[in-house]
């Protein structure tokens, strides 16, 4: 009797846990409703010789997930689903391929008091490989377009997702405004300003095409994890590209990626097999090895690597209950004649990856301990452990030193041009006794090169990190450009109205124009109250690499009407030059130019009156 019911709970159990039968299916579009997914399921079995062979039981989309789990009737209907879908290269309603594997069966699933042996093992069955095509849709979704359509598919996102998103904006503070006009009869009513009236109110030049639309990258950020070789997972280094359940995908595949970049990560891995510490592992908080970052500088064969890593014992969660620290000296002298023994290899990558070989090696090596749950500040330590404690790169007629953790455009080439058209939009406002109020200014590189090329008289740079302004300092120095330049680490908003009225006094000084060239997130209100409250600050050069989402806001402040919070007078956008910084990517660099609006830009000309 008793194993009777034994048998009957076993078959019960393997009723209820349904997890051979599931699959899931990856690069589908965002917005399929689980109602939808039947009909999209007798679409993919069109090309089957017998769709009646697969049935499914159950389907399940989370919201915004490109993903669908679907439970078949019996496992071997699964597996004939896996096979139609990834030898047949099912595409979706957008021509991309979709990608069907097993899906995680609860069996799998990591229990929090697991033992970090088991979780490293647990980690490793669920990497996911994805395919080559599968890596590049992911981290650079344009590289099936030709490089013209490619510019104009970002000509068009900048129309619609930018500077018509900024109009939009600035047309929404006039309304709140008049709203309020009309509950407070003692608010004065505002007119919408002149220049917004106009049909295209920012006039979108063409996009400035990339010298370069291959391996153009200068740096990188490999993460390490787990890959599949020879049906095996094996630690490795390279792009998360959809995730922990994807595993690591070599960069190989990627256009936009050198050679270098490339080789350093093979010689990773090779690393990697015979270290008896475990790559980290960022859900459960334990192993070692994290991030791997790599700089380098073609013009001046130089490259620089950083690599993360948690502490070898303990950590911020405590679940490190390993003590690697007898392994970890070892383990870091062995990586480091690794990389410095010889010239970087050539390696093989796919026809198209357009690259050529040259003779580089590795010039620094840092190593940065870090506990943290997610990522340092650009301004946390890193140990130097071979070589120089810089990169060098050059720009134009300027050289410039990159600490590990300094800001630096990634694509060399097109960062020349993109300065350019910013230095030359300096240059308009009479270059003999203007300032340049470099906002955001972290090495120094836009500051440098408008002095060197005379466009202003005098340069402040101000930058809220101190390792970024000691390097502005020592690139002053380095270009014989001291004089009339200074770098100061500070909140922008605490220097920008003292420094300007200061030299103002001495009349050294009759225009500013400010530069800013802020991260994805946007400058500060306080930095664009400052701005705003300046009166000497005529121009504003704003540099984008967020133009559909942070630039829009920055716009809409600094040309709004004025408020309390946000006095002086208003500017507006007169000039707007996308330039593709990212070629493959559908990411897109913007310079917006906003001056000081007139009495015509508010309320229009006498002709336009008339």
């Amino acid at each position: 009797e008793d194993n009777s019911v034994k048998n009957q709970k076993e078959e019960n159990d393997q009723s209820w846990d349904r997890s051979d039968c599931r699959v899931m299916v990856y690069n589908n579009l965002k917005y399929i409703k689980n109602k939808d997914i039947p009909k999209l399921f007798k679409k993919w079995l069109m090309t089957h010789q017998d769709p009646g062979s697969i049935e499914i039981t159950h389907w399940r989309k989370a919201p915004n997930a490109t993903w669908v789990i679907l439970t078949c009737k019996t496992k071997d209907m699964a597996h004939k689903l896996i096979n139609h879908i990834n030898d047949n290269k099912i595409t979706n309603q957008k021509g991309k391929e979709l990608f069907a594997t097993k899906a995680e069966g609860p069996q799998n699933k990591r229990s929090r008091d697991e033992d970090e042996s088991k979780t490293h093992l647990d980690s490793k069955k669920r990497a996911i490989p994805l395919q080559d095509d599968q890596v590049r849709d992911k981290l650079t979704p344009l590289w099936r377009l030709s490089y013209d359509d490619q510019l104009k598919e970002k000509l068009k996102k900048m129309i619609r997702r930018c500077t018509a998103k900024v109009c939009q904006e600035v047309k929404k503070k006039f309304q709140l405004l008049s709203r309020e006009s009309k509950r407070n009869p003692n608010r004065e009513k505002i007119e919408l300003y002149a220049w917004l009236q106009s049909k295209r109110a920012i006039e979108v030049r063409d996009v400035i095409p990339s010298p370069n639309q291959h391996a153009y990258r200068n740096k990188c950020e490999f993460t390490f994890g787990y890959r599949e070789k020879d049906e095996k997972q094996i630690p490795s280094v390279g792009f998360m590209a959809s995730g922990w359940s994807g595993g690591v995908s070599l960069p190989h595949v990627c256009q936009n990626i050198p050679w270098e970049f490339c080789a350093l990560a093979e010689i990773f891995e090779e690393f990697l097999q015979e270290s008896p510490i475990p790559v980290y592992d960022s859900r459960q908080h334990v192993g070692l090895w994290r991030i791997l970052t790599i700089r380098s500088s073609r013009r001046n064969k130089e490259c620089m690597v950083i690599v993360q890593h948690a502490p070898p014992c303990g950590g911020a969660t405590g679940r490190q209950k390993e003590d690697y620290t007898s392994l970890f000296d070892g383990e870091k002298k062995r990586l480091l004649n690794m990389l410095v023994k010889k010239d970087l290899p050539n390696v093989e990558r796919p026809l198209e990856v357009q690259d050529t070989y040259s003779t580089l090696r590795v010039t620094s090596i840092f190593f940065q301990e870090y506990d943290g749950l997610s990522t340092p500040p650009p301004e946390h330590d890193v140990q130097h452990a071979y070589g120089n404690t810089f990169l060098t790169e050059q720009l134009g007629d300027c050289k410039f030193q990159i600490s590990p953790g300094a800001f630096f455009q990634v694509n060399t080439e097109c960062a020349e041009l993109l300065y350019q058209v910013a230095i030359d939009k300096v240059r308009e406002i009479f270059p003999s006794n203007t300032l340049l109020l470099d906002v955001c200014c972290g090495t120094g590189s836009i500051g440098l090169m408008c002095k060197k090329q005379g466009a202003v008289s005098s340069v402040i740079g101000v930058d809220i990190s101190k390792p970024a302004i000691t390097d502005a300092n020592a690139n002053a120095k380095l270009n014989n450009l001291e004089q009339g330049v200074r770098f100061i680490a500070s909140k922008a908003e605490n220097v920008m109205g003292k420094e300007t009225s200061k030299l103002n006094k001495e009349g050294l000084v009759t225009s500013v124009v400010a530069i800013v060239d802020p991260a994805r997130e946007g400058l500060h209100q306080d930095v664009l109250r400052s701005i705003r409250m300046t009166e000497m600050i005529k121009r504003v050069v704003y540099i984008s690499c967020n133009p559909t989402g942070s630039l829009i806001q920055d716009a809409a402040t600094l040309c709004a009407p004025p408020t309390r919070k946000f006095s002086g007078r208003a500017f507006r956008p007169t000039f707007a030059q996308p330039v593709d910084m990212f070629p493959l990517s559908d990411h897109c660099e913007m310079i917006m130019v906003f001056d000081r609006i007139t009495k015509e830009d508010e309320f229009g000309s006498e002709e336009q009156e008339a």
